[in-house]
């Protein structure tokens, strides 16, 4: 078993384990790269962290477009910056700096927006517009009849919403 380390000792070790890796070619590839190593990291110093460090996923409501085709990643102490080209920079809001950056698979350097402003408003839309949409599929679930013929019933895989939406059906 691995040392227990502390959070900013782990935030150095993500950051100098992901300069040995491969640059990545796209956002996409970026944000997996980090979510990777950051899962590597974790699983070996923090085992019992009650809260250990992710990397949120892209189609996220807090996440926004960071310059054409790149995405803005909101974190607790800053935020992560991705070009679309993968180039990547981690803001530490504490420092007011980029406390590391990332080529992108072609050697082109991250190159932030230096006018770029996340807006919580625009956040906050995206998360009502998330909730609403969970809860049309909720409701469009709870009005699907629910068969009571054996016969009648799918062997097919039952995702969560349907087996939320038949339990609210039937209280």
């Amino acid at each position: 078993m691995s040392e227990k380390l502390k959070k900013g000792q782990r935030l150095r070790l993500f950051y100098a384990e992901l300069a040995k890796e491969t640059p990545p070619g796209s956002l996409n590839e970026s944000r997996n790269l980090m979510a990777q190593v950051m899962n590597r990291i974790e699983s070996s110093y923090a085992l019992d962290d009650p809260e250990p460090m992710t990397i949120p996923e892209l189609p996220d409501w807090r996440n926004a477009e960071y310059g054409k085709g790149g995405a803005y990643i909101p974190l607790i102490n800053g935020a992560i910056h991705i070009n679309a080209n993968g180039a990547a920079g981690f803001y530490d809001s504490y420092k007011k700096h980029y406390a590391f950056t990332l080529r992108s698979a072609s050697g082109a350097d991250f190159v932030p927006k230096i006018d770029y402003i996340y807006s919580l408003e625009a956040a906050q839309a995206r998360c009502k517009t998330s909730m609403a949409a969970t809860s049309a599929k909720v409701k469009e679930n709870v009005e699907k009849p629910i068969p009571t013929d054996p016969s009648e019933m799918s062997l097919k895989k039952i995702s969560w919403l349907d087996r939320i939406a038949r339990f609210l059906k039937l209280k």
